[in-house]
């Protein structure tokens, strides 16, 4: 029984038990007296409400017990109807909750960590940059442990020593200092020699390693845990979390630890790897565009050797065989047919060296410019495989430098080969658009279509290969190419390109 200001009256032998008083010396004494600070506000405004309100009423407070030792208390009251010295009388029972605290405690410690380790898998999958998630990290990890310091260390192996990746609570002089020497002169060197965690319950005591960190002591570190990022025989670094008050680390705050490690770890590796797949990648495009270039050499020297060389020789032949033919009898009849028969097969050959001649390398593109060509190329397909081309073409000749010319030519002649062997269309259309920095080109054809996913799957086809070089001098003209189905039918390619740097043809 307390009264209205808080003051024991009467008691029983557990409540004197809890509070641990004897049980005849108990009144007149305040219960406050047994209430740790922090809660003696709660139980001023619970004893204000149960007189006001005339209901029951409960709180829970944190008191000093038995043998120094705090436990939670839940009280309960209720407004009696007597008075005594002219206070209202208060009738109260004080249960012992300190278990059930701890229980629900360790269940919420529980919940809050694994939200963090949930949170932090979802920002490592994103692909979150790591600096990013190493501040993430840390931050949470603090929080969520309720401690004040954290670091993220990267491992140096060249100079056995540590880089600062991200930093928690400490002072500035951390993230401004590059490197952590390593082995026993800190905790993280420890670690990484032992292979494991390492639990610190009192710096004052360690004698395995001199400190948290070289040259940040004045933080008055006292306990701290830190854990291994990756596998111990090729680590990535160290993470570790520091309290100024002594702590226990249990057995779940490791678990939880390490489980952010993990995450860490993947994500490096993660990291890592796309960063040798870009390699790779950039050193396939610029393999690629070395094996372009020199595809388109050589076509030069092909062609030259074909009108040059061969089709010289070819012509000499031809003016050989009509100097024999001259030199034959009249009555020679049937030698002389014989003559202009064969005349005949090598002014086609001629006619059919100088035609590959062209299609490697046409003269037109270098001599009237890449309009000129295209026009060509577009009457060269018409003629030869019947096929309608309607073109709406902007000028383009003098703001594309040679190089570009060139790879914007063979980008058609590319397109309008897979057009008539695979997509059996009889009408082409090409735009040709002027547009703000740059050109956009397009071509439509009302043939079958295709796949464009199943066809890059199958990339060693015909049309897979033709697709692939399309694409890859596409790119290097600054561009992308884009293949659609559209509905009525057919396939639509485009593609958008820069003016090209450098002085421009005339």
């Amino acid at each position: 029984m307390l009264s209205e200001k808080g003051i024991i009256c009467e008691t029983n032998t557990t409540g004197a038990n809890l509070l641990n008083i004897n049980i005849k010396a108990v009144k007149g004494i305040e219960f406050a007296g047994f209430i740790l600070p922090d809660f003696k506000s709660d139980f001023v405004r619970h004893c204000q409400e149960v007189v006001e309100k005339g209901t029951r009423q409960t709180c829970v407070l944190k008191l000093l017990g038995s043998r120094k030792q705090c436990f939670f208390g839940r009280l309960e009251s209720v407004l009696e109807s007597g008075y005594t010295r002219g206070s209202r009388l208060i009738r109260t029972t004080l249960s012992d909750i300190t278990q059930k605290r701890r229980t629900e405690s360790a269940l919420e410690i529980s919940e809050a960590q694994q939200r963090t380790v949930t949170e932090l898998g979802h920002l490592a999958l994103a692909g979150t940059e790591l600096s990013a998630l190493f501040d993430a990290a840390l931050i949470r990890v603090t929080d969520t442990l309720r401690l004040d310091l954290g670091e993220l260390l990267e491992w140096q192996p060249g100079c056995e020593q540590f880089l600062v990746r991200a930093t928690q609570g400490w002072k500035k002089g951390l993230t401004n200092c590059k490197q952590i020497r390593g082995g026993r002169a800190s905790q993280s060197g420890f670690t990484m020699l032992s292979g494991r965690p390492v639990l610190v319950k009192d710096m004052g005591s360690e004698t395995r390693f001199q400190s948290p960190l070289p040259g940040f002591s004045d933080h008055k570190v006292v306990s701290g845990m830190t854990v291994i990022i990756g596998k111990p025989d090729s680590p990535f670094g160290v993470i570790g979390v520091h309290s100024s008050k002594k702590r226990k680390f249990k057995k779940n705050d490791i678990i939880f630890l390490q489980s952010v490690a993990h995450i860490l770890a993947s994500a490096v590796k993660q990291e890592n790897s796309r960063t040798v797949l870009e390699n790779s990648e950039n050193r396939l495009q610029i393999l690629s565009s070395h094996l372009l270039t020199a595809q388109e050499e050589e076509r030069k020297k092909v062609a030259y050797m074909l009108h040059d060389d061969l089709g010289q020789s070819l012509t000499l032949l031809k003016l050989q065989i009509r100097a024999i033919e001259m030199k034959i009898c009249k009555d020679s009849d049937g030698v002389k047919s014989d003559c202009k028969h064969a005349m005949k097969n090598i002014s086609r050959t001629i006619e059919n060296v100088r035609e590959i001649s062209h299609s490697l390398t046409p003269s037109v593109l270098k001599d009237l410019g890449l309009s000129a060509a295209l026009q060509w190329l577009f009457e060269d397909f018409a003629k030869h495989f019947k096929v309608h081309i309607q073109a709406n073409m902007a000028k383009i000749d003098k703001r594309l430098v040679q190089e570009s010319k060139i790879l914007v030519f063979r980008i058609f002649q590319e397109a309008f080969t897979n057009i008539v062997k695979h997509a059996g269309a009889d009408q082409i259309w090409v735009w040709v658009v002027r547009q703000k920095g740059g050109y956009r080109f397009t071509i439509q054809d009302n043939g079958t279509g295709f796949d464009v996913n199943d066809l890059q799957a199958n990339g060693m086809t015909e049309a897979g290969l033709g697709l692939t070089a399309m694409n890859e001098r596409v790119r290097m003209l600054g561009g992308q190419l884009q293949i659609e189905t559209p509905r009525q039918g057919g396939t639509r390619l485009w593609f958008e390109i820069p003016d090209a740097k450098g002085k421009p043809d005339s």
